[in-house]
């Protein structure tokens, strides 16, 4: 198949890059389009995959613009400007973005606005410094209009397709590099022709230089999408939308002392805020990992800390130094009041037990439950009158607590001897009562 494109296709480039008629040129561009448009065309009928059609109406729309230009432009009907033309053309810029859109995996809102934030932001960059010299002189409002949505459109399409290669981390895959070098050379190709037709360059309407169109359809028309599994989040810095955003500041300012095109300034603008809803995303998402990890150090029944926080509490106790105070405590009576009252009336006493045992600590340590009936405290060690507080504290309807304490780092240096120590000490305080 790419044998009978390129067979097809480079007579066509080679006799558009010669001929300097502007009807016969964009005929020829038009031909090789129809070519591109039938291998997609194929392809989609084929694999039917939503990025495929996308990609396939956006070559197709492009291909129609082409064939009404060749019509207006052979029979010298081109006297007005926008034409139905134009409006194809641009009406391939959405169906190329969804096409672009639907090749990434769903990674959530985080990952899309940081594509999005740095393709508007290249985009303002990009418009702030060509739309001036873009500006075709002659034209009425309405095709002012138009020739800046080109450039828009052109600079939009390249910024998301990078952003996209970003975003789906795939730079390597065949797919990508295909679709990137097609979308660079269509969408870049019309920024060159819209310099030539604002006058920056001295060039004739019919230009070698727009083969550069034909290459670029048949690069999206060998493109085989296929529309990826969702893949799990991964953590990713926000260096992508942090520069964008200064980019679109960066035009911000620029404005306030020189005037730059509206595009450039509306581009920016959007860029900011979905830089600023970014931010808020990245904050709830900051908050939702604190809860989650708050919860995942926890315990659900009596709400202190678990054994893994004990852990992790007991590595940073050893870090700063001696002279910590470990205590745990295991209760006297709370079996015989489980099988009295029942497992009800025993989980609310211990709900009870965590509150008061975080109250007796409060602002001197913390405290955990270590499962069952077993409880323990860290405290500074400056706050030794915590402990009795803390086993007071274990004290109701006939429970009372056993402990065991141990100083960190004078007679224990690591958390495993710590906790082994006050266990057995525990044990031999409940032995003796």
């Amino acid at each position: 198949m790419l044998a009978l494109l390129a067979c097809v296709t480079v007579p066509l480039m080679l006799a558009a890059a010669l001929t300097t008629d502007p009807a016969r040129h964009q005929t020829l561009i038009t031909a090789a389009a129809l070519v591109a448009t039938l291998v997609a065309g194929q392809s989609a009928h084929r694999v039917r995959s939503p990025a495929q059609l996308a990609l396939f109406a956006g070559i197709a729309l492009w291909t129609a613009g082409s064939t009404v230009s060749s019509v207006l432009l052979l029979t010298d009907s081109y006297t007005a400007y926008p034409t139905l033309a134009e409006w194809l053309w641009l009406s391939s810029y959405p169906a190329f973005w969804i096409a672009v859109m639907l090749m990434i995996p769903r990674w959530g809102a985080g990952h899309w606005l940081d594509g999005v934030v740095a393709c508007l932001g290249v985009a303002a960059a990009a418009a702030a410094v060509l739309m001036p010299k873009l500006t075709t002189t002659g034209l009425p409002p309405l095709g002012t209009a138009v020739a800046g949505a080109f450039a828009i459109g052109d600079l939009l399409l390249i910024g998301f397709t990078f952003a996209a290669l970003v975003i789906a981390r795939r730079p390597a895959s065949t797919e990508w590099r295909r679709l990137a070098f097609g979308i660079l050379l269509l969408a870049g190709t019309d920024l060159l022709f819209a310099l030539r037709m604002a006058g920056m360059a001295d060039v004739a309407f019919a230009s070698w230089m727009d083969i550069g169109w034909i290459f670029g359809l048949v690069a999206l028309a060998v493109v085989r999408p296929r529309c990826p599994r969702a893949e799990p989040a991964v953590s990713r810095q926000p260096l992508t939308p942090v520069l964008a955003s200064a980019a679109a500041l960066v035009v911000l300012v620029v404005d306030h002392y020189h005037r730059v095109a509206d595009g450039a300034l509306w581009l920016a603008v959007a860029a900011l805020a979905l830089g600023v809803a970014r931010t808020v995303d990245a904050a709830r998402a900051s908050g939702r990992l604190a809860e989650a990890e708050r919860l995942a150090l926890t315990d659900d029944l009596t709400r202190v800390g678990n054994r893994r926080r004990l852990f992790r509490d007991l590595g940073d106790a050893f870090e700063r130094g001696a002279g910590a105070h470990l205590a745990l405590f295991d209760l006297n009576g709370f079996k015989a009041l489980n099988d009295s009252q029942g497992h009800a009336a025993g989980d609310a006493l211990l709900a009870e037990f965590g509150l008061r045992l975080r109250e007796a600590v409060a602002g001197v340590g913390s405290a955990y439950r270590l499962g069952g009936d077993e409880f323990c405290v860290l405290v500074d060690a400056n706050a030794q009158d915590a402990l009795a507080r803390a086993s007071a504290a274990l004290r109701s309807d006939g429970v009372t607590a056993s402990t065991g304490a141990v100083v960190l780092g004078i007679e224990a240096s690591s958390p495993t001897q710590a906790l082994r120590l006050a266990d057995a000490r525990m044990y031999a305080d409940k032995t003796r009562n």
